[in-house]
């Protein structure tokens, strides 16, 4: 190409997919090793404890740190792509270079190419929304992509864009591509269904995002979505122990207001509605989570995928299309791949906004709306709650109930509160009180609720992330399957319920704590 000034877009894309997959092959060579000389089987001794400090202290680093390296020569390389792609483009928000030419299609491409050509414009988009098409794509769809691509590419376009059946393949599409490198059968993700059917779905989408993060940690917030995971996991499988623990409760003599005000969040007719609830009802509940988590992966999942595998040039041609539309996720994608560690925290700030303030904060508010048993389902959870991020705070732990055993005023007069009297502050009332281990507030509010991410969940995993060998390693750890399944159990009620009963029973054991 004579004059040509740069790089060529497609050879740094391609060459730093080699890079991400190399480091990701040294990742799992570092594991390896790691767990065939801890503990070595066949050798005892102090020589071989020295042999196994030796490899972890050096060999095992030095596997990690190139694979370290790799990954971030391979994010520059799609920066630097990306940045190329953008100064040779005049256009506007994702506008892609300036030659329309069609590349030589293969026999499929060419016949559904020369389909489109011979159609109205009001005829391609009834055929691109028609199931014909679907199924058409379904069986190809690297060429379907490769057609549309360049028909919404061309000057001006030959399909329609945002709200078009074009938008519907370009999401359905980056979402299978999703699934199947998370391993996810599509067909058997079904919340409906409940935890113990869903449960291999369940642990596949964390592993995603674990793995995502791994390849690149520019995906900051898929690293958070897999540090939350274990955590959130074992709510899903404890859906039914909230009604055993409600029993505890009532068993123990925690029944609210009845007993003391303020014992307990619930109230007596809430605590009994929890623990009186149907398998039918609980069943409800354990599939309104389930469907939440899918939820999410449908609204944002996919967008990693399209990141990994095309850049932002993708992402950009999703906003184009209107796949992508929500000003917090655009901002939030330009902000990851900019790379710049301010910027990436930025982005997971606004990606958990979308998350939880758009896209399942309905789902929220219709569990708590279920009557008696939404509000005491839901205020469970807060007490049960458990992070499974280092650093991070439970709800409870968080936002405490406080009480406060002694009035705010006093009588004062000569004949004390029966005859003339003034009130006067209490000098006492601020400094005596007892800090309960229960919260002051619903997990299922969604002030409440985004408080505790913004001051709590999200600042610790910040921590992590600013600690990025320690951050890489724990998700290593959580992407085999036992390692995962450790993290899952230590988050499970039935491992914690006798703290559990004592926390709330009798609190941290020293509830005069002054203040």
């Amino acid at each position: 190409m004579t004059g040509f000034i740069g790089a060529d877009t497609a050879q740094l894309r391609e060459l730093a997919k080699t890079f991400s997959v190399s480091a990701h092959r040294l990742t799992t060579q570092a594991k390896m090793l790691s767990s065939i000389v801890t503990p070595l089987r066949s050798w005892k001794g102090p020589d071989a404890a020295r042999f196994t400090q030796n490899v972890n202290a050096t060999h095992v680093p030095l596997l990690r740190g190139a694979a370290a390296t790799l990954t971030e020569l391979a994010a520059q390389l799609k920066v630097q792509a990306d940045e190329q792609d953008k100064a040779s483009s005049s256009a506007s928000l994702g506008a892609l270079p300036q030659d329309t030419s069609t590349p030589v299609p293969n026999a499929a491409a060419a016949e559904l190419q020369a389909k489109l050509e011979a159609m109205t414009a009001d005829e391609r988009e009834t055929y691109l929304k028609s199931r014909e098409f679907k199924d058409w794509a379904a069986q190809h769809p690297e060429e379907a992509k490769s057609v549309l691509d360049a028909m919404a590419d061309a000057h001006p376009p030959q399909i329609q864009l945002a709200g078009g059946g074009y938008a519907d393949f370009l999401k359905d599409y980056w979402l299978l591509a999703a699934m199947r490198e998370a391993g996810i059968d599509p067909d058997k993700w079904d919340p409906s269904r409940g935890y113990a059917y869903n449960r291999d779905t369940i642990a596949a989408v964390y592993k995603y995002y674990g793995e995502l993060y791994l390849q690149d940690p520019r995906m900051q917030w898929a690293g958070f979505a897999h540090m939350v995971g274990p955590g959130l996991d074992a709510g899903f499988a404890d859906v039914r122990l909230m009604r055993d623990l409600a029993r505890t409760m009532l068993q123990s003599g925690a029944v609210g207001d009845a007993i003391a005000p303020g014992l307990t969040p619930l109230t007596p007719a809430q605590l009994l509605a929890l623990a009186h609830m149907s398998d039918s009802e609980l069943a409800y509940f354990e599939t309104s989570l389930l469907e939440m988590q899918k939820e999410i992966f449908d609204d944002i999942g996919y967008q990693h995928q399209a990141f990994a595998n095309g850049g932002i040039a993708e992402i950009n041609r999703l906003v184009r299309a209107g796949v992508i539309s929500d000003p917090l996720v655009v901002s939030a994608w330009n902000d990851f791949n900019s790379g710049d560690p301010q910027k990436l925290a930025q982005g997971t700030m606004k990606m958990a906004n979308y998350e939880q303030n758009v896209v399942i904060a309905d789902n929220y508010d219709t569990m708590r709306g279920r009557g008696l048993q939404g509000e005491g389902f839901t205020l469970a959870m807060s007490i049960v709650g458990t992070p499974s991020i280092p650093g991070a705070q439970s709800y409870s732990q968080f936002s405490p109930l406080i009480l406060y055993p002694t009035p705010e005023s006093v009588p004062v007069g000569p004949f004390g509160p029966f005859g003339p009297h003034v009130n006067v502050p209490n000098p006492l009332h601020d400094n005596i009180l007892v800090e309960t281990p229960l919260p002051n507030g619903n997990i299922a509010n969604r002030d409440q609720r985004w408080e505790f991410i913004t001051k709590d969940t999200y600042p610790a995993y910040m921590d992590l992330a600013n600690d990025p060998n320690r951050l890489r390693a724990i998700v290593e750890q959580q992407m085999t399957g036992q390692g995962y399944q450790d993290a899952v159990d230590s988050n499970r009620i039935v491992n914690r319920m006798d703290t559990i009963s004592d926390q709330i029973v009798f609190g941290d054991g020293n509830p005069f704590d002054g203040k």
